[in-house]
């Protein structure tokens, strides 16, 4: 892989829009809870997902960026890492509550309480240790994926697979860039994933559509 694909697969692939497709792998593959949904209301909950869980935390990277609080938007080193997680965390329990409030099936806030919980997750590994958050962003998608499987008897053997699949191109790529170690990336992958599927998986069906 070279490392032109590596930064491309990086960019399709942020962390900062795992939600946002985790929120369009929802509305794809239950088609009940997208008729309990208007088409105007369905895009006022990827506006608020996309905005909390994107353009707030990106818009806060590129304020330290310029305030030279962080050198990168790739964020190297632990210590440029821990107010930039922090306050992406703040931001998706923001999300978290605003969808809660709008009364709409709990699915869609489980999906982004479960991110806010794997990058606090991140802020507590990343005290000690540079964990990779794009990884833990596509475990979380992975981690979906299964949940909704389990919860919902869907099939979705085939797109789980593509996941995995994707997941270890970009986790290759993270390796091919240098950003982070084998084990880095492993531990990612399974923190994204635990996140998402044990925040899905014990809650009652009737929960859903409550």
């Amino acid at each position: 892989m070279g490392k032109n694909l590596a930064k491309l697969l990086s960019y399709i692939f942020h962390p900062l829009l795992m939600p946002t497709y985790g929120i369009a792998i929802v509305f794809y593959y239950l088609p009940l809870l997208s008729a309990l949904i208007t088409p105007h209301g369905q895009n006022i909950v990827y506006g608020i997902v996309f905005i909390t869980t994107f353009i707030f935390p990106g818009a806060t990277a590129f304020t330290l960026l310029q305030r030279g609080l962080i050198s990168s938007l790739e964020m190297e080193t632990i210590t440029e890492r821990r107010l930039p997680f922090l306050s992406t965390a703040v931001y998706y329990l923001i999300g978290y509550y605003v969808l809660k409030k709008i009364h709409i099936p709990p699915v869609f806030n489980v999906i982004v309480l479960g991110a806010a919980v794997s990058v606090l997750a991140s802020v507590l590994i990343n005290l000690r240790w540079k964990i990779s958050i794009h990884m833990i962003g596509i475990g979380g998608v992975a981690g979906l994926m299964a949940g909704l499987a389990v919860r919902f008897g869907l099939d979705l053997h085939m797109p789980f697979i593509a996941i995995l699949l994707l997941a270890g191109l970009l986790g290759t790529a993270r390796l091919k860039l240098y950003s982070h170690s084998p084990a880095q990336v492993y531990a990612g992958f399974l923190t994204g994933f635990a996140s998402e599927f044990f925040m899905l998986v014990p809650v009652k069906w009737a929960a859903f559509l409550s």
